[in-house]
């Protein structure tokens, strides 16, 4: 087994997880909204390449606020084990 406890795989799951919802969930969104407007205009596929442009930029952000609250947590309890 890679992990040598529960609480190491626990974790894995939560960041595995997260990180899949912050890119799928925007890519399929904003590729949907995409396909739609390029049907509407009938301007294929000029919307659906904005949309994941757009996805691919937002995901970026969500991730990268995600990793700062991780790391700020990450820190508080670090200092709080070095300080007893």
């Amino acid at each position: 087994m890679i992990f040598k406890d529960i609480n190491s795989k626990k974790i894995f799951v939560k960041v595995a997880t997260y990180s899949s919802i912050y890119i799928f969930g925007p890519l399929i969104f904003f590729a949907i909204v995409g396909f739609a407007l390029d049907k509407i205009f009938n301007a294929r596929p000029n919307f659906l390449l904005s949309g994941v442009g757009i996805a691919f930029v937002f995901s970026n952000i969500l991730l990268f606020k995600k990793r700062a609250f991780l790391s700020k947590n990450i820190k508080n309890e670090v200092d709080k084990i070095t300080r007893n």
